[in-house]
């Protein structure tokens, strides 16, 4: 084995067929704030995938010229997949615990196991293990077990079921050695819970509490990288886990249902206005939630009993890859102007979603431009969509 390079081969060259994404305008041009509004839902912009498949569908409402561009052109840049990723084996990678990829033998990060999304620059790092290691440590265990390289999840609900578990899709059936064990990283609580119902249990994981040689280590490609690239093997993990909480067929209703952010801390407010709004809400029969304050398996439930889900843009809706297949489910996301949309964008084409997004007012808010959810033109953009 080289001792510049890690030895690797591709043991699973992945089986995806790429998603042309395409952008429909009405006639006479693109819809922006000055002629898109609650009285006029048929000036919009439509995204869907041009190819036949059986997919989501996006409508983008109300948006300024500008951000309604760059939301076009983030469309048409992503990379939406029907199928698998690929899987590398490599040989001798060295694993230390905090740190959140795999070293090769001369101390530098490798790179298929570093996490990245697309920035306003193109590919952007995220892990934080980012420079080559310095020293070297000394003494370093030995183990002999092939392991798959699973990636250290986040804490946080949207980034965890994003890139968070974006390499545990082989787990779903592939043909990898059977003792083959997983790389032990620190989950939350409720993600503990994630993995019990996926069927992975304690046993299948290993935990590196020093600096370790890993003899054989199969590493996947990510199922879903942020603002840039998913695949829909990604959401088989969590619609098996939404089979097991909620059944193959839960009971839907068709009592739409409000994301909450008004109890979360200040500096995640979206918008100005949420309070007011959620009492109109109310008082049109919506139920509203909030989705920090539910269990896991609550949250699960009502993404599959309900098919019509409103809220400003946020994690909440990426709780969307538990709804079970076969199942409608349309969105209405008011969105002051966020830069992870095309994440969300993605999810939507891939699981069948019908989105709708719509800008809200802006306004400066000690030195920001934040939303304002203002209650009438809010429950007119709703009872335009018929919603309410």
């Amino acid at each position: 084995m080289r001792a510049e390079l890690p030895d690797k081969t591709q043991v699973i060259a992945g089986s995806a067929t790429a998603a042309a994404v395409e952008i429909v305008d009405p006639p006479g041009g693109a819809a922006d704030s000055s002629s898109a509004g609650p009285d006029e839902t048929s000036s919009k912009t439509t995204i869907r995938l041009s190819d036949g498949h059986r997919q989501g569908e996006i409508g983008l409402f109300g948006y300024e010229t500008e951000r309604l561009r760059w939301m076009q052109d983030r469309a048409l840049s992503v990379d939406v997949r029907f199928g698998t990723a690929s899987i590398d084996r490599f040989e001798g990678l060295l694993c230390l615990p905090g740190h959140d990829c795999l070293f090769d033998e001369s101390g530098q990060p490798v790179i298929e196991t570093q996490e990245f999304l697309r920035g306003r620059s193109g590919r952007q790092i995220v892990s934080k293990s980012r420079t080559p290691l310095s020293p070297m440590p000394k003494a370093v265990k030995r183990l002999d077990v092939p392991v798959l390289f699973s990636g250290w999840p986040s804490r946080h609900w949207g980034k965890f079921l994003t890139r968070g578990i974006s390499r545990l899709w082989p787990v779903s059936g592939l043909d990898l050695p059977s003792e083959v064990k997983l790389l032990r990283a620190k989950w939350a609580r409720w993600s503990e819970t994630f993995l019990r119902h996926a069927d992975m249990e304690p046993d299948r994981f290993v935990k590196i509490t020093e600096p370790t040689r890993l003899d054989e280590v199969f590493v996947p490609a990510p199922s879903f990288v942020e603002s840039c690239r998913a695949f829909d093997c990604h959401f088989v993990l969590p619609e098996r886990v939404a089979e097991r909480v909620c059944g193959p067929r839960p009971k839907l209703t068709d009592q739409p249902v409000y994301l909450s952010r008004s109890r979360l801390a200040e500096k995640m407010q979206r918008s100005s206005g949420e309070a007011a709004l959620e009492e109109a809400l109310a008082e049109n029969g919506v139920r509203i939630v909030w989705p920090e304050t539910m269990s896991f398996e609550d949250q699960v439930r009502l993404f599959n009993q309900h098919s019509t889900f409103i809220g400003q843009i946020g994690s909440a809706f990426h709780s969307l890859m538990f709804r079970l297949p076969d199942r409608p489910v349309r969105t209405i996301v008011f969105d002051p102007v966020r830069p992870h949309w095309a994440s969300f964008a993605m999810v939507d084409l891939l699981k069948g979603v019908q989105a709708t997004y719509v800008q809200v007012k802006l306004i400066d808010r000690t030195g920001e431009r934040t939303g304002d959810l203002d209650v009438g033109t809010s429950i007119a953009w709703l009872e335009a969509l018929s919603v309410i």
